[in-house]
């Protein structure tokens, strides 16, 4: 993900209730009350190295599918405000496995550490620190297509969140310039500033794509025009119990002129089978999504980084069926 570096702003995907998809369950009746998103990544040269990033305030426009009890597509649209800030950078469950083009394979395999690991097991004999969270004081966000928004950290989850309120859709205007700032605590105050981008319109028919084995698979959308925005893609396979880390995740990442992005067959091939699900009992189910974006990164003091990620994301399923 290619960042411009400012002053001095992670979402953490730990197996944890209180994790993205977890507020609100889209099988149960609607769209999720985000949290903060799974870390976005991409392979682009001149990015701030993603281990290095601690914490992250996302300023999004969503439009979220999901099937109702019945099976019924259904489709919601929202802007949302989310961050989250740690002392270290966060754990990855899973690593890459494979790399082509745009687009690089994470996969999830258990570890265990025969010594005891007062942390976090993330490969076989590696310990790593439990990450502490962060308060970064009252978060303002202006410069928006509503008045300023004002957020407190939850206590409990120690996040901070905000939804549109319905049936309000557009958050900010495409031309926006988003800032935000940040009073402080056990953070250092800290401010920053991105531009807003128009909703991207991908080639994604009722928030579904279905991937087919042994052949490249191609996501495409509506540049921007004169863009310098972003595209991510992200695919998620589900996991085996809720809160566990996701079996695999494809991230792919390339200029929004670009207008496309290629998952190679091999990479299809190597994807967990996963489905439009409409009922999902003991794991997450969870969207994958496609965003047009601008990002700013923050360097903190003493090393890492916090970024602020202001963009158009439409979440969707993926159907992929395995072959023997």
């Amino acid at each position: 993900m290619r960042l411009r570096l400012a002053g001095v702003l992670l979402t953490l995907t730990l197996a944890a209730c209180g994790d993205e998809h977890a507020a609100q369950d889209p099988a149960d009746g609607g769209p999720p009350v985000d949290a903060a998103s799974v870390p976005d990544a991409g392979p682009s040269p001149d990015a701030a190295p993603e281990a290095d990033r601690r914490g992250q305030v996302q300023v999004l426009e969503v439009t979220s599918y999901w099937k109702d009890g019945n099976g019924h597509v259904m489709a919601a649209a929202y802007g949302t405000i989310s961050a989250r800030f740690l002392d270290v950078a966060e754990p990855r469950w899973q690593h890459q496995t494979m790399a082509s083009g745009a687009c690089r394979l994470f996969t999830w395999e258990p570890a265990f550490c025969q010594q005891p690991c007062s942390g976090i097991c993330v490969e076989t004999d590696v310990c790593q620190p439990w990450p502490h969270y962060l308060n970064a004081g009252t978060l303002t966000v202006s410069g928006l297509a509503v008045p300023a928004t004002t957020l407190a950290r939850d206590p409990l989850f120690n996040v901070y969140t905000y939804q549109l309120p319905h049936p309000a859709t557009e958050l900010f205007a495409d031309d926006a310039t988003v800032e935000i700032a940040a009073s402080g605590d056990t953070l250092p105050a800290l401010s920053a500033r991105a531009r807003g981008v128009p909703t991207i319109v991908p080639a994604i028919v009722d928030g579904l794509i279905t991937l087919d084995n042994h052949v490249d698979h191609t996501i495409h959308w509506t540049p921007a025009p004169g863009s310098d925005a972003r595209v991510q893609v992200t695919l998620n396979a589900n996991n085996t119990m809720h809160g566990g880390p996701y079996l695999a995740v494809i991230e792919c990442d390339a200029p929004d002129s670009a207008g496309a992005i290629t998952l190679p067959a091999a990479m299809v091939d190597a994807f967990p089978g996963t489905t439009f699900w409409f009922q999902c009992l003991g794991s997450d189910c969870p969207p994958s999504w496609i965003r047009r974006y601008h990002e700013t990164a923050m360097p903190r003091a003493g090393g890492g980084y916090d970024s602020l990620v202001v963009g158009s994301e439409l979440r969707f399923y993926v159907e992929h069926h395995l072959q023997p």
